[in-house]
């Protein structure tokens, strides 16, 4: 199983999340729901000329009908991907027709 595949299902297990996908929800997804993708993967360090650890950087992206819907969501998703290893670099937010919080995970390994 790879990473991205290990932080959704991980995701999946919180309470009241309606789905979990790899790519970008459908527009009549039901709410809330999560997105989880590979954002950027990069050598972070080299040994005999080899890549020895790699640095993947993951974006989570919540998806509610409010802003405060999406940090309830953020709370309990935040712990269970430090569970798995990775560090949480960055949140965003934005406001549209739905509301939308994006948090940035990365992890070596």
């Amino acid at each position: 199983m790879n990473e991205a595949s290990n932080m959704a299902a991980a995701l999946a297990q919180i309470p009241g999340v309606a789905g979990v996908t790899r790519g970008w929800p459908r527009q009549a997804a039901a709410l809330p729901c999560i997105a989880v993708g590979l954002e950027e993967e990069s050598t972070a360090d080299t040994r005999d000329n080899a890549a020895y650890l790699t640095r993947q950087r993951y974006s989570v992206r919540i998806f509610a009908a409010t802003m405060g819907a999406c940090d309830v969501l953020r709370q309990a998703a935040v712990p269970a991907l430090e569970a798995l290893g990775y560090t949480l670099e960055r949140v965003a937010e934005a406001d549209g027709e739905t509301a939308q919080l994006k948090l940035t995970f990365e992890k070596l390994l």
